[in-house]
């Protein structure tokens, strides 16, 4: 059963790598296993996530195979 959990106002509930204001549990995840940040750290962390600049031949590779998933093709 998917049980889903709400950050109080003006926070993110947070793992550490999934963000989000309701996070919605599958089997086996554990609520205990997220934490309340600030919507200003989140933004931060947002933000600076956001300045990591890929290489050319990264970011390529990175368009490459997202146009495969999109359109179905798999090498």
């Amino acid at each position: 059963m998917i049980k889903p959990i709400t950050a109080s106002d003006g926070h993110i509930l947070t793992d550490g790598e999934i963000y989000g204001k309701t996070i919605y549990l599958a089997e086996g995840m554990d609520e205990s296993a997220f934490h309340e940040i600030t919507e200003e750290e989140y933004a931060a962390i947002r933000d600076a996530e956001a300045d990591i600049e890929l290489g050319a031949d990264s970011e390529m590779a990175l368009k490459a195979a997202a146009y495969d998933i999109i359109t179905g093709v798999s090498e």
